[in-house]
């Protein structure tokens, strides 16, 4: 699977979702965040697919105890500031 390929977003975004799984929020967090980079690419207006990467991004960094900021991940989804769950 190239850079251009269409489904590399989604491949991306289910890498982050099994080392989220396996603790390892790093690698998480970075498979979420070129997943974005490309949705964004592909399609700028925010849409279903965007919402839920941020979403699972967001768990990333609430599980990560807070060491990366969790309103940053969510504050453009929908354009609304993200609520503190802590």
């Amino acid at each position: 699977m190239g850079p251009a390929h269409p489904d590399l977003p989604f491949t991306l975004a289910n890498l982050g979702a099994l080392y989220t799984e396996m603790g390892l929020y790093v690698e998480a967090e970075d498979r979420y965040k070129r997943s974005l980079r490309i949705l964004e690419k592909m399609n700028p207006v925010p849409h279903a697919q965007m919402a839920r990467v941020y979403h699972e991004l967001g768990k990333v960094y609430l599980r990560n105890k807070g060491k990366i900021s969790a309103e940053s991940a969510g504050s453009r989804c929908g354009e609304r500031p993200a609520q503190s769950y802590a």
